[in-house]
């Protein structure tokens, strides 16, 4: 009878092991104090999981803090960047930008094919900027050492994919015929090449130069549409 009744247990758990689905994992997670080198290096080791586990999908969730999303933005260029410069963009995780919250966050999640994704709140376009009152500096032409430079692409789609806010271009440059130069360039780029609409791109072309080499630079400043 003893016997019969292990059997029987044995059975019941191994049974229940069976049928547990395997879980999304949570590889890493941080917030607003993080910089590019951080960003790169915590990326970098959630892309290295995503080679090591083939069969798994990758999810990035970006959440902005409400009124400020600079931190949100700052880091899903830098990853997005990151997979084209390490020609990684087929194997890319889904990026997905989160409702707004009291506090920034990322997260980087693994889910095996049977598990399922991480419950979230997609954003809805224009609700990361919803209680933006000021411009705020989102790139630059040349970027710095370690974080990325602007890329039209991604600003565009930012861009016409929020209806609450337009981009500023603010050219510093040493001349008058340079300044000129430049904001052609970047209007060719932006309108006629990546398709945003004329009147949601304006243009400030600035004599004063910034404070470090090459001095002349090309600012892109993100412009919530007052009501």
């Amino acid at each position: 009878m003893r016997v019969i009744l292990l059997l029987i247990f044995f059975v019941v758990v191994s049974s229940a092991t069976a049928q547990e689905k395997p879980r999304a994992v949570l590889v890493d997670e941080f917030s607003r104090i993080m910089n590019c080198e951080d960003v790169s290096a915590r990326f970098d080791n959630f892309l290295l999981q995503l080679q090591n586990n083939p069969d798994n999908k990758g999810l990035a969730l970006i959440t902005s803090e409400t009124g400020r999303p600079k931190f949100a933005l700052t880091v899903q260029e830098h990853i997005r960047q990151w997979l084209i410069v390490r020609r990684l963009e087929e194997q890319s995780p889904d990026i997905v930008f989160t409702k707004p919250a009291k506090e920034s966050k990322v997260q980087f999640w693994l889910i095996p094919g049977d598990a399922e994704s991480p419950k979230y709140d997609a954003a809805q376009p224009g609700e990361i900027f919803a209680g933006l009152s000021e411009p705020f500096l989102y790139n630059t032409e040349f970027g710095g050492e370690v974080c990325p430079a602007i890329n039209p692409k991604l600003l565009a789609n930012l861009v016409n994919s929020n209806p609450n806010i337009n981009v500023r271009v603010v050219v510093r440059e040493k001349t008058v015929k340079s300044r000129k130069r430049k904001m052609n360039e970047w209007l060719l780029r932006l309108v006629t090449d990546e398709k945003i609409p004329r009147e949601r791109v304006h243009f400030v072309l600035s004599r004063k130069l910034v404070p470090y080499f090459p001095y002349q630079d090309v600012e892109f400043w993100i412009v919530p549409i007052r009501k």
